[in-house]
């Protein structure tokens, strides 16, 4: 749904904030996901399971990164925003030092890290 909303219904160019939203919000279930992988009745104590679930979604987010890198080389796409010319909105200052793929690749990874480290920090207290 994300994709389709993204690419078909241009979320990417009408909302600033939906990629990084995403991105966010990946490093929350990914969490989530690694916990319950992880099992929460298995008598592993609770700083190793919320270690394994940090680190999992991260592991996950980087090989969506890698994923993404490869269809674009494939397809000659632009999922990194790589392109400087493009019908996509790359978000990205014009003075920026950086390429615009660079500073989106990123901006993607620090958004999952974000949002996996205030999910580890909830989970924290529930478990």
């Amino acid at each position: 749904m994300a994709l389709y909303l993204g690419t078909s219904l241009y979320f990417y160019d009408k909302y600033k904030w939906w990629d990084r939203a995403l991105h966010f919000l990946s490093g929350v279930g990914f969490v989530g996901f690694g916990i319950a992988f992880a099992g929460i009745s298995s008598g592993i104590m609770k700083l190793v399971i919320l270690f394994f679930g940090f680190t999992f979604s991260i592991t996950l987010h980087v090989i969506w990164e890698v994923l993404e890198y490869i269809s674009d080389c494939i397809s000659h796409g632009n999922a990194q925003r790589w392109q400087k010319v493009n019908a996509s909105v790359n978000h990205v200052s014009e003075k920026a030092i950086q390429p615009a793929g660079l500073v989106d690749t990123m901006n993607d990874i620090i958004c999952c890290i974000i949002g996996a480290g205030v999910t580890t920090l909830v989970w924290w207290f529930i478990l």
